[in-house]
């Protein structure tokens, strides 16, 4: 999804798809690049309204991996 050549970053799909990888990014222990992911996708829901349960999760996620302070 995200290397479709008409998928912007900043669609819905694109912003998703860098969720469903940092999610595949934990299962197959590559945490740098997992972490590097979960950052961009709070990146592109930077100026998103508080409280979204998809951003919370991700957060509760994100939070729970070796490393991640905070």
């Amino acid at each position: 999804l995200l290397e479709m050549p008409n998928m912007s970053f900043w669609s819905t799909q694109g912003q998703l798809g860098l969720l469903g990888l940092a999610r595949a990014q934990v299962e197959l222990g590559k945490l740098d690049e997992a972490r590097a992911s979960y950052e961009a996708f709070f990146d592109a829901y930077r100026d998103a309204d508080t409280g979204l349960a998809i951003i919370e999760k991700a957060r509760s996620e994100y939070s729970a991996l070796p490393g991640v302070r905070g």
